[in-house]
């Protein structure tokens, strides 16, 4: 849902991103490198990770197709460390995540299909069915007690609609 809602505007692309950085090579060696760096910026900051994520960007293109598939890698791990019974081998877990990071830095554009350059799409009608989608949860999560003590209630509440009240910002 945000990777898509990101496609809609022109900053916020890593397709454009890329294709800018490779416009300034004067030959393909030249644009390879180009990408292989806007893509490190992006990332690893570094070819082992030196600062990873120091420049992230919540891009579409970036999310479906790095932090993604990141968060997947990190869930299988988990997985198989409740399912195993043993302890979470970070050593292990970073390897292969370093791999995958240096693998998606080293990708070329033309290997990538989901990474537009131009805007698709409409905000307003992406942004009214992601509300559509999650309204009822974010509704219920709301509706819940979470706090180990109740919260004096707000002079600003109105208490018609907690929702409406914690996305303005008032307590309930």
């Amino acid at each position: 849902d945000l990777d898509m809602l990101m496609a809609t505007q022109p900053l916020t692309l890593l397709g454009k991103w890329i294709t800018d950085a490779r416009a300034w090579g004067e030959n393909e060696e030249e644009s390879d490198a180009l990408e292989a760096n806007a893509r490190n910026l992006l990332t690893l900051w570094g070819p082992r990770g030196e600062i990873s994520d120091y420049a992230s960007r919540q891009w579409s293109g970036l999310i479906s197709g790095y932090y993604l598939p990141r968060w997947e890698l990190f869930f299988k791990h988990l997985e198989s460390v409740l399912k195993g019974g043993y302890t979470f081998d970070q050593a292990n877990f970073a390897r292969e995540l370093l791999g995958f990071e240096q693998g998606w830095q080293d990708s070329k554009q033309a290997d990538v299909d989901d990474e537009p350059a131009k805007p698709l799409g409409d905000a307003r009608k992406i942004v009214e069915e992601i509300v559509a989608k999650y309204e009822k949860h974010i509704v219920e999560t709301c509706a819940e007690d979470i706090y180990a003590e109740p919260l004096p209630p707000s002079p600003h509440s109105t208490g018609a609609n907690p929702l409406e009240d914690q996305l303005a910002g008032r307590q309930r």
